[in-house]
């Protein structure tokens, strides 16, 4: 299939820049990305140190996203990652919109 593009744009939703990788490799073009905190948390880097016992300060936590979407950014062409962040009730747009700047 690769070299043959359909109409619709794919784009993956996920958050490990080697499983995009695999799909862009596969397809042979990727047009987009959306990722949010749960697929960040799955991503096998993350997991690790979940493993270790090591705690994320928010600020590590921002850090950990902001590389992942720095790896994947590059491999998804120009429609670019569609970045959700965690909020409730309780979270002001502060700290959402620091997310956004990483």
């Amino acid at each position: 299939m690769p070299g043959v593009r359909p109409l619709t744009k794919i784009l993956v939703d996920g958050g490990d820049p080697d499983e995009t990788l695999r799909v862009r490799n596969l397809l042979g073009f990727v047009d987009g990305q959306t990722t949010n905190p749960t697929f960040v948390a799955k991503n096998p880097d993350v997991q690790r140190l979940i493993a270790s016992g090591r705690k994320l300060t928010w600020d590590e936590q921002k850090e950990e996203y902001k590389k992942i979407v720095q790896r994947i950014s590059p491999l998804v062409g120009n429609a670019g990652v569609s970045i959700e962040v965690f909020a409730d009730f309780n979270t002001s747009a502060r700290p959402r919109g620091e997310f956004s700047q990483a």
